[in-house]
């Protein structure tokens, strides 16, 4: 079995990896497949040996976890597709336009929908990805399959976390968020927010004069404004 899933890895990941280089030429795979912090026998980056060692084991994780958990029934949507990776293109209010993937919609055992995000890092602190997909589908399919409740899914541990309330991430306060967001990326305005070792992970903190970035030597984090 751990051979099979070891082949199947490899194969999605070179077909990904196509489809990236499609999309973007320009890139190398270095680009795409170095993230987080890893071991040092691994380069401290999670590269493509990296993901070829523990990839499987996530997908067996996630495998186990579904068999422990088959109360939990895959949505159907009112399109009469199951609820995995759905593509939704909303309008929030205010014509602000967003477009999401889902990686899961469930039935709970209560008859309560449930959104599902997997997670391969480090769990968000803050559930306003879970609220925004859950305001996706409200506006895509009506108020009546508005997801109550949201999880963040970790395949390093397979578990899911503990359910997340999604009542206050209402339309209103999601088009808030987003058009403040916009109005700042029109502004050409992006200014740092160090937190959680954000130069760990984030792709651009060689470039950030804030956490003293190996490539930040001239760069001036408020020249935008």
């Amino acid at each position: 079995m751990a051979s099979d899933l070891s082949a199947l890895w490899a194969r999605c990941w070179d077909e990904e990896l196509k489809n990236r280089k499609d999309q973007s030429p320009s890139y190398t795979q270095d680009q795409y497949s170095l993230t987080g912090r890893a071991s040092a026998a691994y380069g401290g980056k999670k590269g493509p040996e990296w993901w070829a060692d523990n990839g499987p084991a996530m997908i067996q994780r996630w495998l186990d976890w579904r068999a422990e958990n088959a109360g939990w029934e895959i949505w159907v949507t009112p399109d009469g597709n199951p609820a995995i990776e759905i593509e939704l293109n909303i309008k929030l209010p205010g014509d602000i336009p967003v477009k999401m993937f889902i990686d899961r919609v469930f039935v709970l055992p209560s008859g309560q929908l449930a959104v599902l995000d997997i997670k391969s890092g480090r769990l968000p602190d803050f559930d306003e990805q879970l609220g925004l997909y859950a305001t996706g589908l409200e506006i895509a399919y009506g108020s009546q399959f508005r997801p109550e409740w949201g999880y963040f899914w970790d395949a390093n541990k397979g578990t899911h976390g503990t359910p997340r309330s999604l009542a206050r991430w209402t339309a209103p306060l999601m088009s808030q968020l987003y058009a403040e967001a916009a109005a700042g990326i029109n502004a050409g305005s992006f200014l740092p927010k160090p937190a959680n070792n954000c130069q760990a992970w984030c792709g651009v903190s060689d470039y950030c004069s804030v956490v003293n970035g190996s490539k930040a030597a001239g760069v001036d984090p408020l020249a935008s404004l």
